[in-house]
């Protein structure tokens, strides 16, 4: 078996594994099971938020799918979606040099 260097499977059982464990999620209707938001988010008011919004999402990440993002662009007014190659949970670790570009160039020009 070969381990990806972006989503390792010791890595991604464990963290499925604790996942199962918490009911602190709520799941949406349209995503996969696999596509949980935080119960303290209602999504009635995402259409509400009246601040620019970036959203980063590696699209190989096995914790929660990129749909969600799909999901949060969709229902969020001024939001922008950079859904990233390669990666998987830790964008921001896995892609720290284009991450830090990201939301460097989307602060200073919001």
């Amino acid at each position: 078996m070969v381990e990806c260097l972006y989503a390792p499977q010791r890595v991604l059982h464990e963290v499925t594994t604790q996942a199962d464990v918490h009911d602190d999620v709520l799941y949406v209707n349209g995503l996969p099971k696999g596509a949980p938001l935080p119960r303290w988010v209602k999504p009635e008011l995402l259409p509400a938020i009246q601040v620019p919004t970036l959203l980063i999402h590696g699209r190989d990440d096995r914790v929660v799918s990129f749909e969600t993002s799909l999901y949060l662009l969709a229902n969020i007014p001024d939001s922008r979606l950079v859904l990233l190659n390669r990666c998987g949970h830790w964008a921001m670790i896995e892609h720290a040099d284009e991450f830090n570009r990201l939301v460097a160039d989307f602060i200073a020009n919001n």
